[in-house]
């Protein structure tokens, strides 16, 4: 367990988020389509997910004494180069649609979205459990 009351404060607000968002599912493609509230509480909680995702990798690399990244997506993949995550991918996908998500918010495609709640949720848990895996937070 990561000993950095930061990062737990984050995961504890990551927790929390997830858990909310999974209270509005399971929803079909047309619900989602159809349902503006529902659209924008989805937007912000995986927005809010990867922010904090984001914010970890921070924190991790701060302590660590390295140099800020000016790229998110660096921020990620200097947590692959600590042997904390396995596959930094999967994660830079997700701050690239979080940038999608902030900068085009006018021309997100539903399918996307769709996509991410019904199949993708388990890559925040993922990132998650290897976080709380890893050793010297």
């Amino acid at each position: 367990m990561p000993s950095n009351a930061v990062i737990q404060r984050k995961l504890e607000v990551f927790d929390t988020t997830l858990n909310k968002l999974r209270c509005y599912l399971p929803v079909s493609y047309e619900e989602l389509c159809e349902d503006w509230g529902l659209q924008k509480i989805t937007e912000r909680s995986l927005q809010i997910l990867v922010e904090i995702m984001i914010d970890i990798a921070q924190r991790i690399i701060a302590q660590r004494g390295d140099a800020a990244p000016q790229v998110s997506a660096d921020a990620i993949r200097k947590l692959k180069e600590y042997g904390i995550i396995q596959n930094d991918e999967v994660y830079s996908k997700m701050v690239r649609f979080r940038n999608f998500l902030v900068h085009n918010y006018d021309s997100l495609d539903m399918a996307v979205l769709y996509e991410i709640i019904t199949k993708r949720l388990t890559d925040f848990e993922q990132f998650k459990h290897e976080i709380l895996a890893g050793k010297d937070i």
